[in-house]
């Protein structure tokens, strides 16, 4: 053999392909423990939306659109727990106000998400994350204590441009706090409360546009379309008193014509405002208005950190009184279905199978009681808080409280 044929030989070989490498033994045993595929994901995924598991789904959707196979893998019960806890704290599993469908200036105070603060430079409103498209609701609006004069003054910025006679009204409501007299004038704390479609400005008070309906806290008036009514038989409400807003929605027949008219009411510690007419026994009258079919959310608007707390329910300080014969009202609690328990949880994974492979599924059975328990004790604990909260407002004001401390919860 000549020397060129033996250097194009060696060349050639030296050319060869070189051998795939073998896979990492960690990697392949991580796919093998946990790896799923897209259509299980998503199927998993879907299961979890329609069953208020927000962790488990932003987890495993994440999964279903993943191309990666180091994300395509089944959560972690860590993961889990971390994302359903962050899930459980922003959007509790019960009636509270919408961190999403709230104004930015505004603050929701406590964990449970019922308290609002805020709007010092205008009003601003916060909405309920359920709403009543058909029936008779009912919520409650507890006025806490404002901020005093000089505390609002304070928080004020430097820079702020106030007309003469709101300065005027400053330094008058400000001597009536030394004087510790009585606020003389408007300066301070004020709330709006009734009800909201979503098109509602959050950037306004409740009445401001036609897609609300308000009760202003000087005087009882009400206004819509920014348009007020002082006459119509409101009462002026203010720190320690319960407002309650009333919405009737009466369903349609099956030829899709009313059975009967949509109203909105209020009520002052129980009692409701307007002017009731009583006809041979028969209570009619104190609707405030009369507003269009639609899906109407709890809504309450403060302004210069007056505060707010709203009860959906079940219980009240005041239950309603003086109804017209046939008018029953609902909590706006029934308006959001309270999670499943941890045994219905796991049996409806394990009926809907998202994962064909049996050890896939009992993994998801797993991530699912993780789940369904903190949701379940989430919810534990708000009832049990809501009854504490509604025995402590009826013994200030002197009223039963029977009943309540046989409630299962409780």
């Amino acid at each position: 053999t000549s020397v060129k044929d033996e250097t194009v030989a060696s060349t050639r070989q030296t050319k060869k392909r070189p051998r795939s490498p073998m896979p990492d033994e960690s990697s392949s045993a991580t796919a093998k423990q946990g790896a799923i595929n897209p259509a299980s994901a998503a199927a998993a995924a879907q299961l979890s939306a329609s069953m208020g598991w927000n962790g488990l789904y932003s987890l495993l959707s994440a999964s279903a659109i993943s191309t990666t196979s180091t994300t395509n893998v089944m959560p972690t019960s860590e993961q889990v727990e971390q994302a359903a806890t962050k899930s459980v704290q922003e959007c509790p599993p019960f009636v509270h106000l919408s961190k999403t469908d709230s104004a930015p200036q505004l603050k929701i105070l406590d964990d449970r998400r019922l308290t609002i603060k805020g709007g010092m430079r205008g009003y601003r409103m916060s909405r309920a994350t359920h709403g009543v498209s058909s029936g008779n609701y009912y919520y409650e609006a507890i006025i806490l204590e404002p901020p005093s004069v000089s505390e609002i003054v304070e928080s004020l910025p430097s820079n702020v441009r106030m007309g003469k006679k709101l300065q005027d009204q400053i330094q008058q409501a400000l001597l009536d706090e030394k004087e510790g007299q009585e606020n003389s004038t408007q300066f301070g704390g004020h709330a709006r409360l009734g009800w909201s479609m979503r098109t509602g400005d959050l950037q306004a008070p409740v009445g401001y546009d036609k897609w609300s309906f308000g009760l202003r806290d000087i005087g009882g008036s009400k206004i819509h379309c920014s348009k007020r009514d002082d006459k119509w038989g409101g009462e002026a409400f203010g720190p320690g008193d319960v407002v309650g807003c009333a919405i009737s929605l009466p369903p349609k027949d099956e030829d899709g014509n009313p059975t009967g008219v949509n109203t909105i009411k209020f009520f002052k510690n129980g009692t409701p405002m307007g002017d009731i007419v009583v006809t041979k026994g028969r209570k009619e009258g104190g609707e405030a208005f009369h507003p269009p079919d639609g899906v109407y959310y709890p809504a309450v608007s403060t302004y210069m950190g007056a505060g707010v707390k709203i009860n959906p329910g079940p219980y009240f300080v005041y239950p309603p009184r003086k109804q017209k014969t046939g008018y029953k009202l609902q909590p706006v609690s029934n308006l959001c279905k309270p999670p499943v328990a941890i045994e219905e949880a796991i049996a409806k994974a394990q009926k809907e199978k998202p994962f064909r492979k049996s050890d896939m599924l009992q993994k998801f059975q797993e991530l699912v009681e993780i789940e369904a328990k903190l949701l379940h004790d989430a919810y534990q604990k708000h009832r049990r808080k809501h009854i504490e909260e509604i025995i402590e407002e009826r013994e200030k004001r002197s009223l039963s409280i029977s009943g309540l401390e046989e409630d299962e919860f409780y």
